[in-house]
């Protein structure tokens, strides 16, 4: 039987010979992949038990799941498929609810700054551009006192042209919905203060035709609407940063119920998302949140209930929130690392746990419990070629709370932050890291670990790379 397969993937292989090539060692390793221990940092035992599963392939076609419970030999079950895989067709609201629930969604103005080019024509200045909504007129009054052949630039000042700052609304990020952002228009209206100063500039062609707009707010003065977004099984609950970058705090007044944390109700369709905006409301105050410089966070959590992680002056806060009542059940303050003026972002969520990132390498473990519901742990530092430094920038990790140590495993190569076969693992406690190994896989070759830049034919399974688990108890 073994022959036969073995005899059906060579088979396989070569059919594949005109347009690529396989290492021999992808069949030889086939069912039978190792995995190298060194011990960095740390006593072996602290990871006695504990489980690591990982998920490597090669071109959609061969996979490998391999389970390595510390303390014994690895076992691998090896798959080839024929046919090269891909990610099951989805209905388009299904797709959206498959993404990350804090990119739900999102309010812009379109007044970062950028650059837009007509490919092909004559650039429109009539709002249909992205880069010229609420602003058709400057750009017009541009146009005019600019010559064929050349590019101008002219710095206006915004409430000269809008009374509020302009609103597009996306989901997950970048699909744009007009009948939303028309109608979320009408209900956030933050006037536009009088210093607000933006850079304009627009080039034609020898022709006369506009072939580029651009726009700069020069990075203080711009508010940009930054949004924060959860969602739970029906509702997207959302808020966003009041402030400018240089620290001037906009007027909600006219926003309905003010600023705080918005909800608004979402049903899934064979076409998309559904959301009525008439169901918009404010459900949250956040008026008492007055520090300009602090990032904010929400999630609902495992028990229906809306986290919200906003900045102090001195301290982080967590306000835990009853989706039903809309009362809250729990607040909780804890001091920021010294030097530290914010958080930067939620590294991981979990039922039993938050792990926040802080600057310079600092971290927080907050834990969870039905009985004592969310409590401070501890505060550590690490370095930044600890690979729990770089946690919130990648994907290939996963970690685990067993109520004293935090475990981390990660399969992101340090050097070229790109997903290996190789991983590490680490176990934290309050004095900081207590052990660290490292593992290397039979998958890769030595000449392929020493490319900087890739070069592998097997990498981690994009739909589940990595996972780590302390033993059950």
């Amino acid at each position: 039987m073994k022959k036969a397969f073995i005899l059906f993937v060579c088979i396989f292989v070569l059919g594949l010979a005109g347009i690529c090539v396989l290492p021999g060692y992808i069949l030889k390793e086939a069912e039978n992949v190792t995995l190298s221990e060194q011990v960095v940092l740390g006593d072996r035992e602290i990871v006695e038990g504990v489980t690591v599963n990982t998920a490597n392939d090669s071109m959609r076609h061969l996979l490998w799941t391999t389970e390595l419970v510390a303390g014994k030999e690895p076992e691998t079950e090896f798959e080839f498929s024929a046919r090269e895989r891909r990610p099951a067709a989805r209905l388009a609201g299904q797709a959206w609810l498959e993404q990350s629930k804090y990119s739900c969604i999102s309010l812009k103005n379109r007044l970062g700054g950028g650059w837009h080019v007509g490919s092909t024509g004559n650039l429109a200045l009539d709002g249909s551009n992205i880069g010229t909504r609420g602003l058709e007129q400057a750009f017009q009054e541009l146009a005019e006192a600019t010559a064929p052949g050349e590019e101008k630039s002219r710095q206006i000042f915004l409430d000269n042209y809008m009374e509020y700052f302009p609103v597009v609304v996306s989901l997950e990020q970048v699909w744009e919905e007009e009948d939303l952002s028309e109608a979320y228009s009408e209900f956030f209206k933050i006037p536009v203060p009088k210093s607000a100063a933006y850079t304009i500039t627009l080039k034609k062609d020898k022709r006369g035709n506009i072939v580029g707009i651009g726009g700069n707010d020069g990075g203080n003065n711009i508010f940009s609407w930054r949004t924060v977004c959860t969602r739970s099984k029906s509702d997207c609950y959302f808020t966003f940063y009041r402030y400018s970058a240089d620290g001037t705090r906009m007027n909600t007044e006219l926003i309905p119920g003010g600023f705080g944390v918005y909800k608004q109700p979402y049903a899934l369709g064979a076409e998309g998302v559904y959301m009525n905006p008439e169901e918009l409301s404010m459900v949250y105050s956040l008026e008492e949140e007055t520090y300009p410089y602090g990032n904010m966070f929400l999630d609902i959590n495992a028990a229906g209930q809306l986290l919200i992680i906003t900045d102090t002056e001195n301290s982080t806060k967590l306000q835990v929130v009853d989706v039903t009542t809309m009362e809250q059940i729990r607040q909780m303050e804890f001091p920021r690392p010294e030097g530290a003026t914010r958080f930067e972002s939620v590294v991981r969520v979990k039922d039993d746990f938050l792990l926040l990132s802080y600057r310079d390498g600092y971290f927080a473990l907050i834990d969870w419990n039905e009985e004592q519901g969310y409590q401070h742990q501890f505060t550590m530092q690490v370095t930044d070629d600890d690979p729990l430094y770089w946690s919130a920038y990648i994907q290939e990790n996963d970690m685990d709370w067993n109520g004293t140590q935090l475990l981390y495993v990660s399969c992101t190569d340090r050097q070229t932050m790109q997903g290996s076969c190789d991983f590490t693992l680490s176990v934290y406690d309050a004095s900081g890291k207590i052990y660290h190994g490292e593992y290397k896989s039979s998958l890769i070759t030595e000449q392929e670990r020493e490319l900087l830049y890739g070069g592998t034919s097997i990498e981690p399974w994009s739909e589940l790379p990595i996972a780590v688990s302390w033993p059950q108890n």
